[in-house]
């Protein structure tokens, strides 16, 4: 379930479609102290990496805000979201408006059905196990850049068939350096089986090329591919705020 959500920060005040009210037991489409409803929906371990986050956009050290993170439902049980959004500011430098787009992950399959390939819950838990191991982590995010205009050409068909052998040439390039993973949109994570740096970049260089190269069905694609990568050491962090980093890492 996608929900464009939108949140005043003046007044709080926010809007919900019928289908996220029933959801999460809201009394009304428009909602009052969002920002407090949503903290007393949050997981408990949650809301210290949402507080942060936030700060740190409000702060503007960065551009976007990205959360993943566990909210309750109208049964009482925890449910994982993903939420990415932007922090409107008015002449004075304030910030005014939150809007971007909450994912609620409601027990969808952990299998992406047009790439074949795990989601973004499966990316935080090899992160997460990697962090539990105590071991070295490097990541890199990929995003093929306007897409749409593939889809728009050729219709989301063609479109959805791209992305899958898109996927396959990735796992081709990475192969047995590491796992790879379909995030948002036209955006994949890898998690590295080791710490080579230089093996990361030979890896984005050769996907890189291929796609800048690319052919299907007779069609001249030549996708302009963007990647983000980050590597963390003996970190204190959450898994959470290290997918955070990432994507502000591809952001940029």
């Amino acid at each position: 379930m996608n929900i464009n959500l939108e949140v005043n920060l003046e007044n709080g005040k926010s809007n919900w479609s019928e289908e996220a009210v029933e959801y999460f037991g809201f009394p009304d489409c428009e909602v009052f102290d969002t920002q407090k409803k949503m903290k007393e929906l949050t997981h408990p371990e949650d809301r210290k990496y949402i507080q942060q986050e936030f700060a740190d956009v409000c702060a503007r050290k960065k551009e976007v805000f990205f959360l993943d993170f566990r909210m309750k439902n109208a049964s009482g049980v925890y449910v994982p979201c993903t939420y990415k959004a932007k922090i409107v500011f008015d002449e004075e430098g304030k910030p005014t408006i939150f809007h971007g787009t909450l994912t609620v992950h409601k027990g969808d399959e952990d299998q992406d059905p047009i790439t074949e390939l795990p989601k973004v819950q499966s990316f935080l838990s090899h992160i997460s196990q990697v962090k539990n191991d105590n071991k070295e982590c490097l990541l890199m995010a990929l995003k093929l850049k306007h897409f749409n205009h593939i889809n728009t050409l050729y219709g989301y068909d063609f479109g959805n068939k791209a992305l899958y052998e898109i996927a396959k040439l990735m796992c081709d390039y990475v192969g047995i350096r590491g796992a790879i993973y379909r995030l948002e949109s036209t955006s994949f994570g890898i998690v590295f089986f080791d710490s080579d740096i230089e093996e990361l970049k030979k890896c984005y260089a050769q996907i890189s090329e291929a796609l800048s190269n690319y052919y299907l069905d007779g069609f001249a694609l030549n996708i302009d591919m963007c990647g983000g990568a980050l590597y963390t050491k003996n970190y204190e962090i959450s898994h959470r705020m290290v997918y955070s980093y990432l994507m502000s890492a591809l952001e940029k």
